[in-house]
């Protein structure tokens, strides 16, 4: 292997790297945010129950993270 054809692997990773990150950073972009305002009654079962509102921004979460997954994986 010269070095001419080692580069040229370096080159081809550095784009694959840099597509890839492209790709995940995207799949975040994409990723919707929370549409509207909270429902009123959700809001009545969590207002002053710091639990509930624990366990809600949780769910949030663990669902944003699955739809950012499921983008990167495709």
């Amino acid at each position: 292997m010269t070095i001419k054809d080692l580069a040229e692997i370096i080159a081809i990773t550095n784009d694959a790297t840099k597509n890839e990150r492209d790709r995940c950073l995207k799949a975040v972009a994409d990723e919707p945010e929370v549409p509207g305002t909270m429902p009123d009654a959700m809001w009545e079962s969590i207002c002053d129950d710091r639990d509930a509102m624990e366990n809600a921004i949780r769910i949030a979460v663990q669902q944003t993270k699955a739809g950012i997954r499921q983008r990167i994986l495709g």
